[in-house]
């Protein structure tokens, strides 16, 4: 009876296992779904959870030193890496997630050596340019999010002559070599 037991089982199992395959052989004619969006929840945030995933799993690419950020399907690496060829890499994993229209790889090489020098740089370029853009009360919905061996990201949502004015306030700043925008440009 024990035998019998265990047969009844293992056939059990298996017609589960083959209902579940036909099942899944069937899903995979349909149209490829998102999962359903939550209220905090967004396709962009989706996206940017599956670059950073590819990324964790890449050879050859520093994931825990890049950011990943996307805005309306573009993704935006940003962070430091100790070589072209890592900065390379990761736009390419990048390229490679179904769903991105666009990458902007904006990674600083910066050798590890010089990693501690242009770290505590940036920090007060972040500074000084987040107080300028807190200075104007007309730039109030903008934001530095970041700033990479003097490139500065900024981000937020503002009309186009205040996205503009603030890129100019940034440029401006000591030490930023770069502006680059994902400001929300509201009409």
């Amino acid at each position: 009876m024990n035998r019998n037991h265990r047969l009844l089982l293992v056939l059990a199992a298996c017609f589960t296992t083959m209902t579940g395959v036909a099942s899944s052989q069937d899903a995979a004619k349909a149209p490829v779904q998102r999962p359903p969006a939550k209220k905090d929840d967004s396709p962009d945030a989706w996206l940017t959870m599956k670059v950073k995933l590819a990324l964790l799993t890449a050879k050859e690419v520093p994931a825990m030193a890049i950011d990943v950020d996307t805005v309306h399907d573009v993704v935006t690496l940003s962070g430091k890496v100790s070589d072209e060829a890592e900065k390379t890499r990761a736009g390419e994993v990048a390229k490679g997630i179904e769903g991105v229209k666009e990458v902007k790889n904006i990674l600083q090489v910066v050798p590890e050596s010089r990693m501690k020098v242009v770290e505590k740089a940036d920090d007060q370029i972040k500074d000084a340019v987040q107080k300028t853009l807190t200075a104007d009360k007309a730039l109030n919905g903008i934001s530095v999010k970041s700033v990479d061996k003097g490139v500065v990201l900024l981000a937020g949502k503002a009309t186009t002559a205040e996205a503009l004015k603030a890129v100019r306030a940034a440029h401006a700043t000591a030490g930023v070599r770069q502006v680059s925008s994902e400001i929300a440009v509201e009409q």
